[in-house]
């Protein structure tokens, strides 16, 4: 009798295991993932973005990674002459991908070859994806402060 028992414990927890398992799965599966990859023409860059998520996203606002670390935002009321094409906020399907067109004046392909420099975009709920990582952004801004100062 105490080995039936022992072995239907450790059935449950198996199936206990593998509940636990079929979750933490699942939550990664359900999280927003956003690529973002940075084009030019001879007239405009082009943001591409892709879905990867498997639900509909929002894209609220998109923008530069200047050269500083700093976002600069190229979809708000007051840049009317650099405004992206299509205007945002727009959706974006499942595993579907976006053209953002942006006018040539900022330059943002020629910075990101030869200095540095990126995109980014906002989702409606206040998440930025960029295709300069949180960490290198804030190394550029350090960076920034440090040169600043030695050439003042």
């Amino acid at each position: 009798m105490i080995d039936w028992l022992s072995k239907a414990d450790n059935w449950t927890g198996l199936a206990a295991w593998a509940g636990f398992g079929l979750s933490i799965f699942q939550l990664l599966k359900s999280r927003t993932t956003l690529k973002l990859y940075l084009g030019c023409d001879r007239d405009e860059d082009r943001i591409y973005v892709s879905n990867l998520s498997a639900h509909d996203v929002t894209l609220s606002s998109a923008g530069v990674v200047t050269a500083s670390g700093l976002l600069g935002m190229l979809s708000d009321e007051h840049s009317d002459e650099y405004m992206i094409s299509p205007m945002l906020p727009r959706r974006l399907k499942a595993r579907d991908e976006m053209i953002l067109k942006v006018p040539f004046i900022n330059k943002a392909q020629y910075n990101q070859v030869h200095h540095r420099g990126g995109v980014y975009v906002t989702t409606s709920d206040g998440k930025l994806f960029s295709d300069i990582s949180w960490m290198r952004r804030r190394w550029w801004r350090l960076l920034s402060l440090i040169l600043r100062d030695t050439k003042q």
